[in-house]
């Protein structure tokens, strides 16, 4: 008899050892170290925005989004179809064969994205999984380990990237209140408390993941989580902690969230009108933070126990036997500086990569797996094709050195590929480079800059030239242009928007992105008509994302 688990922790493997009787059983475990994969947890700002910048990053790469709701998934991935990313949904709320397509379209390739619930099998069979996003927050580290798991199965370097606020863990737990088993309640909160502690820890996720699983890590640092990676720094907000609680007190303990971050940036919504707390003492007295930074101050506020949130469906934040001492000038509160997390970090395989050829070397591969009616990855892995766009391999023998080139891919593809190789290689004047020194590629006319892309347009802009014309001369879409501008600018460089959107214009696509949101530049477009282009819309999305700190 043999009984099988992919994550079991200790009390699941004891209760299965019990459970089948297996008293004398030889147990073998392998580890559930993922050694490729990196952690990182952001906190909530703009979700949607921020999953669409991520996914417009890494684009053509295979990604899943998983979503806690059949409603969510249907949402993300409609609004992702309509800024023009190639996704489909995946949930059990779909018909078997609807569900059973949208995988395959995945596994061969003729999407990029799949928005899923935890429906069981999405992307098992899938081996070059490059991201996995979790739109909101698991029910457990169980399930978080299960679906990060998706992500790089051929070995790759791959990211998991966790959205958090504690909006979701208050929505997890209404559902949890629902269960009538109240031993399954009470295990229910006990999974979720871990999944949070694991959110908002600042120590090493991977260290966290293996504890939870009973493993030992033997490295203090793993250097591929955020934790690892980033130094969180604090920042003394007793100030603006004093105005938050000064708030609270004069609503009485009555509002949530959202209606205290109202109050307090002075909205002139009908609701606070009416109930006259626009004539409190704290009304608009914070004026140097954005409501996304109110929210994750007050959330962190929560987690420290200055602030309390009522579990209700209404979800009322009060103050705490804690909150005295702050008002009264007593304790000083040091609250985590306000930025946005780096998600992922490139790393030295990927700089090496000629993504250009790369991409080729993509098409060539679907191609193929049409004719043959396979998956692509079956005619060869990604990590094949990388290292074709590292060696740049030109002859049979070259070739032969590849990952994943056996003597009947060798006589079936190769020379198939060499030659898009070769003809590549010709056209941007590059030479083959021997396997043994993956650092030493160069081209025989041009040194190759070691210089973000973006940075070359910026260079060229600054130059005097115009979008179309560093188009031309990158031999890059004009949209392109546009966007490595705009990553320049959200990065804090000097780029004049007015440049791009004439003033008179900037002000009518304002008032419409106050009405409609920014999130979606479609129905804002659709609004303003043919005289407004997607490049004038999406340089004023910059702008409010800027503003608001992304």
């Amino acid at each position: 008899m043999i009984a099988l688990t992919a994550t079991a922790t200790p009390r699941v493997k004891q209760d299965i050892i019990e459970k089948l009787q297996l008293n004398q059983a030889h147990i073998y475990q392998a580890s559930f170290n993922r050694p490729n994969l990196r952690y990182y947890v952001t906190p909530k700002r703009q979700t949607f925005t921020q999953t669409l910048d991520y996914i417009r990053q890494h684009s053509r790469e295979a990604g899943i989004v998983y979503c806690q709701s059949r409603k969510t998934v249907e949402f993300v991935a409609a609004a992702l179809q309509q800024e023009g990313i190639r996704c489909l949904p995946y949930h059990a709320g779909l018909a078997d064969e609807v569900r059973k397509k949208n995988q395959e379209t995945f596994i061969h390739e003729d999407v990029d994205v799949v928005v899923a619930t935890v429906a069981f099998g999405m992307g098992i069979d899938k081996p070059n999984v490059r991201y996995v996003i979790h739109y909101e927050v698991p029910k457990s580290l169980e399930h978080y380990y299960q679906e990060t798991g998706r992500a790089g199965r051929d070995g790759l370097p791959s990211e998991c990237i966790l959205f958090f606020s504690y909006g979701d863990k208050f929505a997890q737990e209404r559902f949890i209140r629902e269960k009538e088993n109240e031993t399954e309640r009470q295990i229910a909160y006990a999974q979720l408390e871990r999944m949070i502690e694991y959110a908002q820890s600042r120590l090493c996720r991977r260290i966290l993941l293996l504890q939870y699983f009973a493993e030992e890590y033997t490295e203090s640092n793993c250097a591929s989580c955020d934790n690892c990676q980033i130094t969180r720094e604090t920042f003394d907000a007793t100030i603006v902690t004093q105005k938050i609680l000064s708030c609270i007190y004069r609503l009485e303990g009555r509002f949530g969230l959202a209606y205290t971050i109202n109050v307090l940036t002075g909205s002139k919504a009908e609701r606070i009108l009416s109930n006259h707390h626009d004539q409190l003492s704290t009304y608009g007295i914070i004026t140097d933070y954005t409501r996304p930074d109110l929210r994750m101050m007050m959330y962190e506020l929560i987690q420290l126990g200055y602030l309390k949130q009522s579990d209700d469906q209404y979800a009322v934040v009060s103050l705490t036997h804690k909150s005295k001492a702050v008002l009264q000038g007593k304790e000083k509160v040091l609250l985590t500086k306000l930025e946005e997390r780096i998600i992922g970090k490139e790393t030295t395989e990927n700089r090496d990569i000629d993504r250009e050829l790369f991409n080729a070397l993509r098409l060539l591969r679907k191609q193929l797996a049409d004719e043959s009616h396979v998956p692509p990855y079956i005619i060869f892995s990604d990590k094949s094709l990388q290292e074709m766009a590292m060696y740049f391999p030109q002859s049979i023998e070259q070739f032969s050195h590849m990952y994943g080139v056996g003597q009947e891919k060798l006589k079936k593809y190769g020379e198939i590929f060499i030659k898009e190789i070769t003809k590549y290689c010709a056209e941007k004047d590059i030479q083959s480079v021997a396997k043994t020194n993956p650092h030493s590629f160069k081209k025989s006319k041009i040194e190759q800059p070691k210089t973000p892309t973006s940075f070359l347009t910026l260079q060229l802009f600054r130059a005097g030239k115009s979008v179309s014309q560093i188009a031309k001369e990158r031999n890059l879409s004009e949209e392109t242009i546009h966007r490595h501008l705009q990553q320049v600018y959200l990065s804090g460089g000097k780029v004049d928007i007015d440049k791009f959107v004439d003033r008179s214009k900037q002000k009518i696509i304002l008032d419409i992105m106050a009405e409609l949101g920014y999130h979606l530049l479609s129905p804002i477009k659709e609004k303003l008509g043919e005289q407004y282009s997607y490049f004038e819309i999406s340089w004023m999305q910059a702008k409010l994302m800027k503003e608001n700190s992304l």
